[in-house]
């Protein structure tokens, strides 16, 4: 499951155009051969903070995981943001598989993969890596992932 958290006080524009801009791509085929992998797209309004999930059928399919979750990026990354939003979209996506979400204690999953919101050529040592722990940096096609 593909994982875009939206924080506690967010416009509710913001949650909006994240559901919108995944519901066209999905209607669209944007996906190409890894449509197939897809099976549900869920949005989870709460209090603390909501989330738009995206469950998809094999966890150990991770080239395909990652590929949608590349294009997931891609599509938020090139929305148009509301007037006033001075903040990207999202930070991160996270993949979590449905057996770590089951077996979960607490409100933490064990997080396979993550996907960042930023770009660069170099090392960005601004991460704050203490927000997510036990992870390590990992530079991959010029885009930074998280591997717990």
């Amino acid at each position: 499951m593909i994982v875009q958290q939206i924080e506690k006080g967010r416009p509710a524009e913001i949650m909006d155009l994240i559901w919108l801009e995944i519901l066209i791509a999905m209607i669209g085929e944007q996906f190409g051969d890894d449509m197939d992998l897809i099976c549900g797209l869920v949005c989870n309004v709460r209090g603390k903070g909501s989330k738009i999930s995206m469950w998809t059928k094999d966890w150990s399919a991770e080239e395909g995981n990652m590929r949608i979750g590349q294009v997931l990026k891609q599509k938020l990354l090139g929305a148009e943001v509301p007037p006033g939003c001075t903040t990207p979209l999202f930070d991160w996506l996270k993949y979590e598989d449905h057996d770590s979400c089951q077996k979960k204690s607490g409100s933490t999953v064990k997080v396979r993969e993550y996907i960042m919101s930023f770009t660069s050529n170099t090392v960005c040592e601004a991460f704050d890596i203490g927000r997510e722990p036990n992870a390590r940096k990992e530079l991959m096609n010029e885009e930074y992932v998280l591997i717990s």
